[in-house]
């Protein structure tokens, strides 16, 4: 999470955060608050800010002056995310260790949304050790079980919803809800995204924005790593994220 004097912007893990963070919200915009990676609040939802129970934690006041600026996000192509998200676990972390022991992606991407994986699930993805806001005690495995989410539809309504848990309550696949945030593809360029929001909101943007570099593995294009029954697979797991902006494989 980053705050400005004029707008709040909400990382969704793996979807350019980290060009937003270092490559041009500090160059352009006055920061009040730039969550270093290391702390909890650097992948907080949304609805952090509306919290006033459990900033203590990192000895930050509340934030709850800061809940009615304009919000942005950033979401990404799913098949993409996935593979984003099996590099970032190579080569020896525990979410790897558990979901692919061979690391093997297409094993790791089977192990996630299929509807029989234990109740290890994301705990280190979603609710890290100390994390004020995410209680340990939410079951994800459960959660997608129940509903049906893919793994990247569940982290998108968790960072972008402010009342998540009355959707997951619900046990159903999401379907017509809306996100608390301008929710943009990171596809369309950070720079013009920015530009974009900035002008809806009449924001102005102080300096000429440079360029951003975005953050790469340096893997292999997302596609080859798909077989046709991994892309049917997220198709169906992922397809509110895929339909609301309109993803399609190889795109």
């Amino acid at each position: 999470m980053i705050i400005s004097d004029k707008f709040v912007f909400i990382h969704n893990c793996h979807c350019g955060g980290s060009s937003i963070r270092n490559g041009i919200l500090p160059h352009t915009f006055n920061l009040i608050h730039n969550f270093p990676l290391s702390s909890c609040y650097w992948h907080k939802p949304v609805r952090i800010l509306y919290d006033e129970t459990n900033l203590k934690h990192d000895n930050i006041p509340s934030l709850l002056q800061y809940s009615n600026l304009p919000k942005f996000g950033l979401t990404r192509n799913p098949w993409d995310w996935y593979v984003s998200l099996f590099h970032h676990s190579l080569p020896n972390g525990p979410f790897m260790k558990t979901y692919s022991p061979n690391r093997e992606f297409h094993e790791f991407v089977t192990n996630l949304l299929s509807d029989d994986y234990n109740n290890n699930l994301g705990d280190m993805v979603f609710a890290p050790p100390g994390d004020p806001i995410t209680p340990h005690k939410i079951n994800k495995p459960r959660i997608l079980s129940e509903t049906g989410m893919g793994l990247f539809t569940f982290r998108n309504i968790y960072t972008f919803i402010i009342e998540y848990p009355s959707i997951i309550n619900d046990k159903k696949y999401p379907t017509d809800i809306q996100f608390d945030v301008d929710v943009y593809k990171l596809e369309g360029g950070i720079v013009e995204m920015i530009t974009e929001f900035c002008n809806s909101h009449n924001i102005p943007i102080k300096f000429d924005i440079p360029h951003a570099h975005r953050n790469s593995t340096g893997h292999k294009k997302y596609v080859e790593y798909y077989t046709d029954h991994l892309v049917d697979l997220v198709a169906t797991k992922d397809r509110f994220i895929i339909n609301k902006f309109g993803y399609k494989f190889g795109e």
